[in-house]
């Protein structure tokens, strides 16, 4: 259960890690934005004020709805349908293999030109992806990194491996689950 206090002009662009419960206006241009998860080992949060935020929703039958939030930067404008399609076939993929994804939300943070170290990360129901402005589909990007990123929900996310000790049991099974997603 976090609290992010942000300035004003960061309202609504911000993400983290799980449900967000709270959005409350403070005194001097701030604003309060709180998160709450069940059930993690681990948390992360961003905010930029130029993301472009794309909700949708992802149904399936025999899965949970889940609801999907991407923190897409301007100049990827052009990748938003990759993006979101990637990752409903990750929670399609991964939920009929292994069992439903757990939780309500899963957040995608597309990084900033200059932050690609930021991306290709795994935090749980939080994902940063990675693409560039003009990205080719035969790339696979941000495809192939959405999709292996959430693999780690599982593999890193709900078996808490320890992926420095026994890499085997978070990056060998994902990349085992993303080729079967992939193919």
């Amino acid at each position: 259960d976090v609290s992010i206090d942000v300035p004003a002009r960061y309202r609504g662009k911000v993400g983290a890690t799980g449900v967000r419960v709270e959005e409350r206006n403070l005194p001097g241009e701030r604003v309060l934005y709180r998160f709450r998860q069940e059930s993690v080992h681990d948390f992360a949060w961003t905010a930029d004020p130029d993301y472009l935020v794309v909700d949708d929703v992802f149904r399936e039958p025999g899965i949970a709805d889940v609801q999907i939030h991407l923190l897409l930067q301007p100049e990827h404008r052009a990748q938003e349908a990759r993006y979101l399609t990637s990752a409903k076939a990750a929670l399609s993929g991964y939920g009929r293999v292994l069992g439903p994804y757990p939780y309500p939300t899963l957040t995608i943070v597309d990084p900033p030109w200059g932050g690609r170290g930021a991306g290709g990360m795994e935090y749980p129901t939080f994902i940063t992806g990675g693409t560039h402005r003009m990205s080719p589909v035969k790339e696979n990007s941000p495809e192939g990194v959405t999709i292996h990123e959430f693999g780690h929900q599982y593999f890193y996310g709900l078996l808490a491996s320890n992926e420095f000790e026994e890499p085997w049991l978070d990056e060998g099974f994902n990349e085992y689950m993303e080729d079967r997603v992939v193919g």
